[in-house]
């Protein structure tokens, strides 16, 4: 079974799974190795239309940023 998850809100979609997808594309384009990551919190505000997430590896260091809604 296949399970499809979308935030909808004010007019606005987000797919969870493209959402996750985009911020493991986005730790490597920043030089960061997946493998290293300890956690990655992803903030959606489909309001807004706007994704952040927070990124904390091995070694204890973060890294944030904000994904560009399309």
């Amino acid at each position: 079974m296949k399970i499809e998850t979308i935030v909808q809100t004010n007019g606005n979609e987000i797919n969870v799974a493209d959402v996750e997808k985009q911020v493991k594309e986005a730790i490597k384009a920043a030089g960061l190795k997946v493998k290293e990551v300890k956690k990655a919190t992803v903030y959606l505000k489909p309001n807004e239309n706007e994704v952040y997430y927070s990124v904390e590896n091995e070694d204890g260091t973060t890294f944030n940023s904000q994904l560009i809604a399309e």
